[in-house]
């Protein structure tokens, strides 16, 4: 049964992108395709230098959104083993709920939840340098 919420869950949540290699080029209107045809650009030439930079922040917006996405997998950790035999299944937003409430520990459990939150940011924003490519020499 689990198997089958996970799977759900997965596919509830991803983000998609399509390519079509015949009719793609619809989907993205620029006149840019047209004058690399022209020039001699090929298929994947045509990809990489037009197709996807403007790609780029739906690539982005799923990154992050993935990415919180994995750090939100409390109910599957706590409803199926409770941290698991010998801490083995333990990740960060069950540690922070332990911490808080089964040990009463408010102070610490809000400061693990912030440096979560600050780590997502963080790892937000190496999404955005990244793919933007500010920052690179060009």
């Amino acid at each position: 049964m689990e198997v089958i919420r996970k799977i759900y869950g997965e596919l509830e949540n991803n983000c998609y992108i399509i390519y079509d290699q015949d009719g793609g080029e619809a989907y993205i209107i620029d006149p840019g395709y047209e004058a690399a045809k022209i020039d001699g650009a090929n298929a994947v030439q045509r990809f990489f230098r037009i197709t996807f930079p403007l790609l780029r922040p739906s690539i982005l917006v799923c990154l992050v959104l993935r990415t919180m996405e994995a750090f939100k997998v409390f109910d599957i950790v706590y409803t199926m083993t409770k941290g698991g035999p010998a801490n083995g299944t333990q990740v960060i937003s069950y540690y922070t709920y332990q911490t808080t409430f089964q040990y009463s520990q408010f102070g610490p459990g809000a400061a693990l939840s912030y440096l979560v939150s600050l780590f997502i940011l963080l790892m937000a924003l190496v999404y955005i340098r990244l793919i933007t490519g500010k920052g690179n020499a060009a």
